[in-house]
């Protein structure tokens, strides 16, 4: 790990990941690529290799455990019932229910119906109402007791979210709910302007030690249109 990584490890804790050891994962796991990402970034973001090779089992571990692969649906609520509290990994979203005054949640693999979102997380994480984030969540399974099958029947065919004996002990996301700019300028100031430039161009992929100062303007050129608006690029080569 030469300055620049370290550099990069001890400004950005947690959000740095070393794309050769998600490649290695990939291909034993079943999972989205920033869930793999996300835990790499808590557990290897270090140039310890037996740290990573511990990192990497524990990852391992959480996946086999709490990742929900939809199949599986059934086998987690049942966890969930019996445990009385279960820790998953999947994708939430949520809707404002208007008619009941609460965000209404859904999960993508895990089956459980709409259940109520604590407000907090539908404010600071806004991403929940945009198509929804995945998360480590925990839930809890509180089931009312004393209460008739009729009314319990009658509440299901309302699909009150109010009624879900799901209820979520907290939520932590894994893709970034809200983007901190700030967080990244301060950052920013650990490094001279070459060290950043090389450390955005390893971010997309390239390896700046093997250019030329103008292959990398050249290749630093390419994101301009992510942060400029009405800003087009052509780039023209051999044909294929």
């Amino acid at each position: 790990m030469d300055n620049i990584s370290r550099k990069a490890v001890d400004s950005f804790r947690g959000k740095i990941v070393r794309k050769d050891l998600t490649a290695l994962m990939k291909r034993g796991a079943n999972v989205p690529t920033y869930v793999l990402e996300y835990l790499l970034g808590m557990y290897c973001a270090t140039d310890d290799e037996q740290a990573i090779a511990t990192g990497v089992q524990k990852i391992q571990k959480i996946l086999s455990e709490n990742y929900v692969h939809p199949e599986e649906s059934e086998k987690i609520k049942s966890l969930i019932r019996e445990k009385g509290e279960y820790t998953i990994i999947d994708k939430i979203s949520a809707v404002l229910d208007e008619y009941n005054d609460c965000y209404s949640a859904s999960f993508t693999n895990l089956n459980i119906g709409a259940f109520v979102l604590p407000n907090e997380y539908a404010v600071n994480y806004t991403k929940i109402l945009m198509g929804g984030i995945w998360c480590m969540v925990r839930i809890a399974y509180q089931y009312p007791e004393g209460t008739s099958e009729r009314t319990n029947k009658s509440k299901r065919s309302r699909k009150n979210p109010f009624d879900s004996p799901f209820k979520i002990v907290s939520l932590k996301p894994i893709q970034m709910p809200n983007l901190d700019l700030d967080e990244i300028k301060d950052a920013r100031n650990n490094f001279s302007k070459d060290e950043w430039i090389s450390l955005l161009l390893r971010s997309a992929g390239y390896e700046p030690n093997e250019l030329t100062r103008k292959q990398r303007l050249h290749y630093l050129l390419r994101f301009v249109p992510f942060i400029q608006k009405n800003y087009n690029i052509v780039e023209l080569g051999p044909r294929g």
